[in-house]
């Protein structure tokens, strides 16, 4: 009969490996080049991850000390670990993949920015159309 303890290892495993699939799951968006248009599919994806962070440490917390020394011994661990090993440097490639998405983004705001401020000195674009006159009824 297994160990109950088993059932979480299992369930451990699973765990890491949903968060492989979605890690990759990102980084496709990023390699499609339309980051812009899924945004709201790569926040989702990132919330899953957060949650299934959270269930592998509720997980963890449920395998007592005993287990976890069992555990390090176990063949099956050994590819938890080389998928906690992958998933540790894809999110690292992703992290500098993001950092370069978001200097791109913040290159062309500064453009913009100044674009819109020799505009402005040139041209008076901020100016109201409306000009003020005071009227002197006296004269």
């Amino acid at each position: 009969m297994e160990k109950p303890s088993a059932n979480l290892y299992e369930s451990r495993h699973q765990c890491f490996v949903e968060m492989l699939n979605i890690i990759q799951q990102q980084m496709q968006i990023f390699v499609a080049g339309n980051i812009d248009e899924q945004i709201e599919q790569y926040n989702h994806l990132s919330d899953r991850f957060t949650s299934i962070q959270e269930h592998i440490d509720h997980l963890n917390s449920m395998l007592s000390t005993q287990d976890l020394a069992v555990m390090n011994v176990d063949d099956r661990v050994e590819e938890t670990k080389s998928i906690i090993k992958e998933i540790i440097d894809r999110q690292k490639l992703l992290r500098g993949i993001l950092e370069r998405h978001y200097d791109e983004l913040r290159t062309s705001m500064k453009s913009v920015k100044e674009q819109q401020t020799v505009r402005n000195a040139y041209y008076g674009m901020d100016s109201a159309d409306q000009i003020a006159l005071y009227f002197d009824e006296k004269k």
